[in-house]
Parts: C-alpha cells; sequence; structure tokens
C-alpha cells in the first residue's frame, strides 16, 4: 500500500532528462554504453563543489574525471525510487490515515506500515496510509556525481567526465526480401538504440561496438519505444579486436527512447538455397539461404550480428517465409540464413545394429532415407554425428567430409518424386 500511496510522488520527483553539450556515446549489444561528455561549470579559484546529473545506470568505479585543476573526491548519489521510504528512516515525515488523521514524527520504519516518533516521544503506527510526505527533499531523487575540485582560476572550466553505464543497448536487425525466382535478396539492415535510462543526449556522435566485450557484469533491460530516424548508412571501421560503427552525424538519444538507425540497403544479393538433414538432432529437413558477404556478390561490408527476418515477393504479394540470427560476419565469410523446414523433402534415420566388439569399443550402421516430392532433383546436405573418445568410419555408401571432430556430411541427391539412401558404419570407443 505504501508503495502505491508514492508512486505518483515517486515519478514527479524522479522524472528527469539532462542535456549536456559535446557528448560521445558508444553503444554496445551487451546492455551498456561509454559516455565521454564535456562540461563547462561555474568554478571559484580553490575548493569548488560541484553536482553533475548523470544516469542512474553509471558503474561509479568506471568514473574519470579530467580537468585544469586537482579532483579532491567524486562520488555518485542516488535513491532508486523503489527505495525512498527506507532512504527516508530518520527523517521528519507526515503521514495521513485512512481516517483523515495527520502524523508528524520522525520516521522510525517501513516495516508492515509506517511508525513514526512525534514531538512528545508517543510512537504512532498507520498501518494503511493514504499519503506520505517527505518534510526534506535531499534524498537524491535525481542521479548526480559530486565532484570537490580545487580550480585555480575562476569563470567558467570546462570538465571532461568519462564513464560506463548500463540501461543502454543496440542490436542489429535485417529484413530480407528474396525474389521470385528465388536467386538474388535484398537486404536492409536497421540498428535499434536503446536508451532506457531519465537521461537524455541531444546531438551526440554515437558509435556502435560490434563484437563481444569482457565486462565483470553486464545489466540489460527491456526495450523503448521505437523512433525511426532517416540517416545515412553508418560506416565501419576495425578498433581493437571489435567493429566501431560511427554514425554520419550528430544524434538525439531522448530519454526512454528507441532510435532506428539504417545500416545499408543492398538491392540485389546472390543467395542459393541449401537443404539439410540432421536427423540425429532435428526431424526435419532444413531449407535456408546462404550468401558470401563479398562485393561481387551484393554486400561486401562487415555484418553485424542480428536477427534477419526474411519475406519473398509473388506475383499475388509478399509473404513471409522464416527468420534466423547471424553471428558477426567479416567481409569474405558466408552467411547462411535458415528461413524454415521444407515441407515436401523429409527424412528418416535408422540405426540398424550397434554392438560390442570389444572392451569399450562398439560399432554401429546407420541408414538415412531422404524423400523428394518435388518435382525437380535437390542436393541435401546429411549431417551425422560419431559419439565417443574416437571413432572412424569403417564402410559408406557415398563420399563424405568431415566437418570437425564431431560432425562428417554427405552430400546427396534426391531425385525427382523419388528417395535416396545414405548407410555407414562407424567404429568408435569412450
Amino acid at each position: 500500500m505504501v508503495k502505491k500511496v508514492l508512486s505518483a510522488l515517486i515519478l514527479l520527483l524522479t522524472a528527469f532528462s539532462a542535456a549536456a553539450a559535446a557528448s560521445s556515446v558508444t553503444l554496445y549489444s551487451q546492455g551498456i554504453a561509454c559516455i565521454n561528455e564535456t562540461r563547462s561549470v561555474n568554478l571559484k579559484v580553490g575548493e569548488n563543489i560541484v553536482d553533475l546529473p548523470i544516469p542512474a545506470g553509471l558503474i561509479p568505479e568506471s568514473l574519470a574525471v579530467k580537468f585544469s585543476g586537482q579532483v579532491i573526491s567524486q562520488s555518485f548519489h542516488y535513491t532508486p525510487p523503489d527505495s525512498v521510504l527506507a532512504a527516508a528512516v530518520g527523517r521528519t515525515v507526515e503521514v495521513v490515515a485512512p481516517d483523515g488523521s495527520v502524523y508528524q514524527g520522525i520516521l522510525l520504519s517501513t516495516s508492515g506500515g509506517i511508525t513514526l516518533r512525534d514531538k512528545t516521544g508517543m510512537i504512532n503506527v498507520i498501518r494503511e496510509p493514504t499519503r506520505v510526505s517527505l518534510a526534506e527533499n535531499n534524498l537524491f531523487l535525481s542521479p548526480s556525481i559530486e565532484l570537490r575540485l580545487n580550480s585555480p582560476a575562476a569563470g567558467k572550466i570546462p570538465i571532461e567526465i568519462t564513464y560506463l553505464t548500463t540501461g543502454f543497448n543496440w542490436k542489429m536487425s535485417y529484413v530480407g526480401t528474396l525474389a521470385a525466382d528465388g536467386k538474388t535478396l535484398t537486404l536492409t539492415g536497421w540498428a535499434p538504440l536503446v536508451n532506457q535510462t531519465n537521461y537524455g543526449f541531444s546531438a551526440a556522435t554515437v558509435r556502435l561496438i560490434a563484437g563481444q566485450v569482457n565486462q565483470i557484469k553486464a545489466n540489460t533491460g527491456a526495450r523503448a519505444a521505437p523512433l525511426a530516424l532517416e540517416a545515412a548508412p553508418m560506416q565501419a571501421q576495425s578498433a581493437f579486436e571489435y567493429y566501431l560503427y560511427s554514425l554520419p552525424g550528430p544524434v538525439d538519444l531522448p530519454a526512454k527512447t528507441s532510435v532506428l538507425i539504417p545500416y545499408g540497403a543492398f538491392p540485389s544479393v546472390s543467395v542459393e538455397k541449401t537443404y539439410t538433414y540432421d536427423g540425429a538432432r532435428t526431424p526435419g529437413v532444413a531449407v535456408s539461404l546462404k550468401f558470401v558477404n563479398a562485393k561481387a556478390k551484393g554486400i561486401g561490408v562487415p555484418l553485424p550480428a542480428g536477427a534477419v527476418r526474411l519475406f519473398q515477393s509473388r506475383p499475388d504479394g509478399t509473404i513471409f517465409i522464416g527468420a534466423d540470427t547471424i553471428p558477426h560476419t567479416p567481409v569474405g565469410e558466408t552467411v547462411s540464413v535458415q528461413a524454415g523446414s521444407a515441407f515436401d523433402i523429409t527424412g528418416t534415420r535408422t540405426e540398424l545394429s550397434n554392438v560390442k566388439i570389444s572392451g569399450a569399443t562398439y560399432r554401429a550402421s546407420y541408414r538415412v532415407t531422404l524423400h523428394n516430392h518435388k518435382d525437380k532433383a535437390v542436393m541435401v546436405n546429411v549431417l551425422e554425428h560419431p559419439t565417443g573418445r574416437s571413432w572412424k568410419i569403417t564402410a559408406a555408401s557415398q563420399p563424405y567430409i568431415k566437418v570437425n571432430s564431431g560432425t562428417i556430411e554427405f552430400v546427396v541427391q534426391a531425385p525427382a518424386n523419388g528417395e535416396s539412401e545414405v548407410t555407414y558404419t562407424i567404429e568408435y570407443s569412450y
């Protein structure tokens, strides 16, 4: 009940948005941002105390301050909304009871209601207050950093602050539209820039980092409502062992908002449809679109990891055909986007035998049958996963490729309106 009574008051006290000049915001897809800001503050010669607004998700240990004088100390102040009453213990409050009675005194406890001591020393417990008012409004309801500075000069002095904060995020999203003939794909990238905090940036230089950055602790949250933004495509460059994408101009990142930034439009990407049957792991025959990230194939720029939603143009209208995710993909690498499972291509996997031949060594035989109900032949990649500490294929009905220590691949032609079969025998040891 106490939380409900305070909710409106807390929202009013904590609604806060500050814009800082000369801001650089670098977003990571792991729920953090690196902020670099230059603030101009009025200082006197000697010691000064300065309060600067800051996002509530500030990681205090990451704060670095640069200015022409000496930084004596720095501290982060913030009382989260759900901790306001607890932070007010020991302070003077005014409480209205359900019957309209008004009590004032020192707040002693918030457990089981409001417990306070009035001027006469009497203890009052109000179980379900209808209103709680704080006589003192110094609970740091708006997050800020307090800097004690020793300045050698007076006037407006620039202060540069750099810090990490949670509450920001970005993740690439792609829309791919397959041509009616299935040979080319139109690919468009969008990057939602998410600011969940009550702190906004105006005309900031925004950069995005693609890659897995080690953190001591990461914190992510739900997205804010998206806001589309017209902008030129981002430019990519190498940064340490990651890719850094710089937006072409200043961007506003308002509080509690998600801004959509375009990342290139590739109108004619050469694609190939592939079929894969992995009967030991999934029942269907997966159908995927595969393309090479190369300029000659219609792209040729680094592709950050993200979701790809696939559509296909048809004479009777565009249809949705599936969605998948892709990893960070440098130029020259191959991308495979799984749309779903083929309707008229099926597979069955049968274990024919499995016997112990000596000690911890076994011999097993398998048969994979592909059924093709199409009017044309198709090629299907059949994946199998040998088990055991060591293994070897002793017999196979057709050639195979060893993909890695736990995967072999057969490339099988399934005839039109027919079926084909793969058999193999394996010896493995534990």
